[in-house]
């Protein structure tokens, strides 16, 4: 007959531990047949803190941590069972060093781990299907980079490796620092995701410091480039392609949201204005974007059944149409999108409006990554506020013959209250000053 063995999990963080800035390691002690062991976790927190939230009744960050280690730790030991493996803290431990028993965590299930979690915020709305293949991609490519597949254990990955990694993305596939940075981005919530769920006792990231790059200037299409777009003849391939173009220049819909239109998601309001009210493809944000006239009449043209085609080939044509047209910015599906935008924001229009219109979840997105302000606003408004229009030079010189005034007024005021200061010195004296 099997003996009886007695386990039990609990959670401390003792005083006694420390450190010079007040933190003590997460402990997990383990009761196995009557006998304790305490197993440092890779946590740390101060005593009081650590108490406070364990004794609070409502959920926190750190009760959610312990709740994910004694899930995990419970399902190491049911494997230990099912593999008849003797419960001691020993093999425990050893077990909770290899993340399981009967397998090691593997870099395949790590990122299969974060791909299903994407898929998931796709059922539920959060993501784009697009933005959870890019993760596909930046695993592809980091198992270029170190030679790793799918059966490679997951700890096995180190420091180094994301250095390698970064290395390639910049060399081999000669990307800009802004991309590399969205594939680190990939790369390290998937790592995240395992260390946070205890796949994994590192993170490699947790020590590399990312950059995302320079910030790209942000370009808009003028009034005059969109009219010189807009009157140009061309064949019939590329005015469709132009027609395209426009109208996300007249609504500001990017091209997966313009692709989903339908004739019923049109509707005008008391004013005859067109409005299209939905929920954002990408983020499932409400957006409710105001057609312009030209707009409008594109609309018409088509019977409000837009000749919408391939991303690729969108995009490739929108190339031709920019050589045809002699323009020097680059032309591509979301500059449409960013030219509605900075349109309003040169028209005075506020921001919190355009990123309701637009449907972004803040107007931080709006201004930091959308908005920028045509020179023409610039110098309308510093004449509104009549700001002088004066050369640099002259603007300078101006600036200096002030200050020049403004010190000599303060050095006589200084020499004013001197000569009061000795004359009342004088008079406390007794000596006639008059």
């Amino acid at each position: 007959m099997a003996t009886r063995q007695t386990f039990s999990i609990s959670f401390y963080c003792r005083p006694s531990k420390v450190d010079k800035k007040g933190f003590a390691p997460v402990e997990l002690s383990l009761v196995i047949n009557g006998q304790r062991t305490y197993l440092k976790l890779q946590r740390k927190e101060r005593p009081d803190d650590f108490k406070r939230a364990i004794d609070s009744k409502r959920n926190n960050e750190i009760k959610n941590y312990c709740d994910s280690q004694r899930i995990l730790i419970n399902k190491i030991v049911e494997e230990m069972q099912f593999a008849d493996i003797e419960l001691t803290a020993e093999n425990l431990k050893n077990c909770l060093k290899k993340g399981g028993v009967l397998n090691e965590y593997s870099l395949g299930e790590l990122w299969k781990d974060a791909i299903y979690t994407r898929q998931n915020a796709v059922k539920d709305g959060g993501d784009e299907v697009e933005t959870f293949n890019r993760y596909t991609l930046a695993k592809n490519a980091f198992y270029h980079a170190t030679g790793f597949d799918d059966t490679t254990a997951a700890k096995k990955v180190e420091l180094q490796h994301i250095h390698i990694f970064q290395k390639y993305l910049r060399k081999d596939m000669n990307l800009a620092q802004n991309t590399a940075y969205l594939y680190h981005v990939r790369t390290k919530s998937a790592f995240t995701l395992a260390f946070n769920r205890g796949k994994i006792k590192a993170n490699p990231y947790a020590a590399y410091k990312m950059h995302k790059g320079e910030s790209k200037e942000k370009v808009f299409l003028t009034e005059n480039e969109l009219n010189m777009i807009k009157n140009k003849q061309m064949i019939e391939r590329l005015s469709r392609v132009r027609d395209l173009f426009l109208f996300q220049c007249y609504s500001g819909l990017s091209y997966s949201d313009m692709a989903l239109l339908q004739r019923t998601d049109f509707t005008k309001n008391d004013r005859g204005q067109f409005l299209i009210q939905k929920r954002r493809k990408k983020t499932n944000k409400l957006f409710k974007s105001f057609v312009m006239t030209d707009g409008i009449s594109i609309l018409e043209k088509y019977d409000y059944q837009l000749p919408v085609i391939s991303n690729v080939k969108y995009n490739a044509y929108l190339k031709e149409i920019q050589t045809l047209c002699d323009i020097s910015k680059t032309l591509h599906t979301h500059l449409g999108r960013t030219t509605y935008i900075c349109y309003l924001y040169n028209k005075r229009v506020p921001i919190d409006t355009i990123a309701e219109i637009v449907g972004h979840s803040s107007c931080y997105t709006t201004l930091k990554y959308y908005a920028k302000m045509d020179n023409s606003t610039i110098f309308d408004t510093l004449r509104a506020l009549n700001v002088s229009e004066n050369t640099p030079k002259e603007q300078d010189e101006k600036i200096k013959s002030a200050m020049d005034e403004e010190r000599k007024k303060r050095r006589k005021e200084a020499q004013q209250k001197k000569s009061e200061a000795i004359i009342n010195i004088l008079k406390t004296t007794g000596i006639d000053t008059d």
